[in-house]
């Protein structure tokens, strides 16, 4: 009896990250397309943890098309989605996302900060802190438009009166409130990420 040899699939797929301005709730993932062959697909939050999962069909299913909605109700800023298949060729005529701002929030302290373009928070041992990224010296103007006027309009300010070498701060929590710790010398700073060297 002569064994039918079966060609090899290889699994091919994607990774993306959504990144959110503002803490929101994912509701769901929809998808729309042809080769859902037996992989999946996950929705993971900043930390990686997997929030939500949808198992392609089996591998005998590789050429179908099909639209479906995944399931997420989770709250955070920042996801990431992955898929794996086993089809030729994955083909995906749409991906979508449902979400909606989150609600009742309590505005507990306001910080000054400067054209600030990113806020880290972390935690040290007991200790909390922000990592603030100032972009740049906003003086007397208020908000994120670089003190413009409508589109195609002088600026309000010379930019010779808006520096970029604005210290960035780091913020500690002292129990009660958030006070500066200390101040970073940066340059239209854009991003503060919060890393680990051997546990220190």
């Amino acid at each position: 009896m002569r064994a039918r040899r079966r060609d090899a699939c290889v699994a091919a797929g994607y990774s993306y990250k959504i990144r959110f301005k503002f803490v929101v709730r994912l509701l769901s993932l929809r998808m729309r397309g042809c080769g859902f062959c037996a992989g999946a697909v996950d929705v993971l939050d900043a930390s990686g943890t997997l929030l939500s999962r949808r198992a392609h069909a089996s591998a005998a299913n590789c050429s179908a098309c099909s639209a479906w909605t995944l399931r997420v109700n989770r709250v955070g800023r920042e996801f990431t989605i992955t898929e794996d298949s086993f089809a030729p060729a994955l083909v995906r005529s749409a991906i979508s996302l449902e979400w909606e701002p989150t609600s009742g929030w309590e505005e507990v302290q306001l910080l000054r900060t400067h054209g600030a373009n990113d806020v880290e928070p972390y935690a040290v041992g007991a200790d909390w802190f922000i990592a603030v990224a100032n972009f740049r010296e906003t003086q007397s103007c208020y908000g994120d438009i670089g003190c413009t006027n409508p589109v195609g309009a002088a600026p309000l300010v010379p930019d010779a009166n808006l520096p970029y070498n604005i210290h960035s701060q780091i913020w500690w929590h002292n129990g009660a409130e958030f006070q500066p710790l200390q101040d970073l010398p940066t340059l239209g700073a854009l991003d503060f990420e919060f890393f680990v060297i051997s546990g220190q």
